[in-house]
């Protein structure tokens, strides 16, 4: 079925997935960047081969990896990045609009954050209080333990929907710039300082409040946990608008080195007020198009 070659050529990724996944595993802070290896492997793979060659390779790394972390790890860490990976690869190799593979991508990643809850709350049997109290029970420190399971336990589900979600929208882009340094990617591409969300995410903000006011006004606490959560996914997708939108201004004012140099300090020192101003600007660039503000204003001076 493969050439000599293509076999030889998939026994390389067969490992280099499952090293990704194994150093993942031991070194959670790893994730991002393996996840997004991971992503633009199986993308290259995909555009390079086809999809059935990506997904042997996805499943003979998964089985290697299942051995040494545990199937659920595996297709936590492996599994669910190799498929976005393999829908980018479709996407690019078939000339599908950028708009429309990074839809079905945010899409197909909503999908798999409902299977990772499903994981969490359902075959593991705990809850999310539980999970954070066995692992933070330090004595002596009640008040801390207490604040940091009633946190999770609120936001737990949307954090979980909101890093995949992440993971999804960062690999799309990456996976674009390095099919295109490639030469396997031609066409118009989705600029990474010109994306924004469209105008009817608000009414997810709406929702949310919504859902959040009633469940609070008549003491349902799942209704209010739902708003909360919808609440925290929207205002993650408005933060990376806004990270988009400061990118743009960033490029278009062409401010000198030093000046961008101590901006990029003042925003990672004061980082909890940079993420507010972040959202805020996504938020606003949502409902006026900044962008097209901005333009129209400089060919009319």
């Amino acid at each position: 079925m493969f050439s000599p070659g293509a076999l030889k050529e998939g026994v390389l990724l067969v490992l280099a997935c499952a090293v990704l996944a194994v150093v993942s595993a031991l070194v959670p802070l790893l994730f991002p960047a393996c996840g997004l290896a991971v992503i633009l492997m199986a993308a290259v793979t995909t555009c390079r081969h086809t999809s059935v060659y990506a997904l042997a390779v996805l499943a003979a790394a998964a089985a290697l990896t299942g051995f040494v972390v545990g199937i659920l790890d595996a297709v936590m860490i492996l599994v669910e990045p190799g498929l976005l990976g393999i829908l980018y690869g479709l996407g690019f190799k078939n000339r599908v609009a950028p708009q429309k593979i990074l839809a079905a991508g945010l899409v197909a990643a909503l999908f798999l954050a409902g299977f990772d809850l499903v994981i969490l709350f359902r075959m593991l049997g705990e809850s999310p209080s539980e999970l954070v109290a066995a692992n933070l029970a330090v004595e002596g420190h009640p008040e801390l333990v207490e604040q940091a399971v009633r946190a999770v336990s609120v936001f737990l589900p949307g954090s979980l929907v909101a890093w995949v979600i992440i993971l999804a929208w960062a690999g799309f882009f990456v996976t674009a710039g390095i099919l295109r340094r490639l030469s396997l990617l031609s066409g118009p591409a989705l600029e990474f300082r010109r994306w924004h969300l469209p105008w009817p995410v608000i009414w997810l903000v709406i929702a949310g409040l919504a859902v959040t006011l009633a469940g609070d006004h008549w003491e349902f606490e799942t209704m209010a946990l739902i708003g909360r959560n919808v609440l925290f996914v929207a205002g993650v997708g408005f933060l990376l608008a806004g990270l988009t939108l400061a990118v743009y201004f960033y490029r278009e004012l062409a401010l000198s080195r030093w000046l961008a140099v101590l901006l990029v300090v003042a925003a990672v020192i004061n980082w909890p007020v940079t993420l507010v101003l972040l959202a805020t600007a996504g938020f606003i660039d949502s409902w006026s198009d900044c962008r097209g503000c901005y333009e129209r204003r400089r060919e009319q001076s």
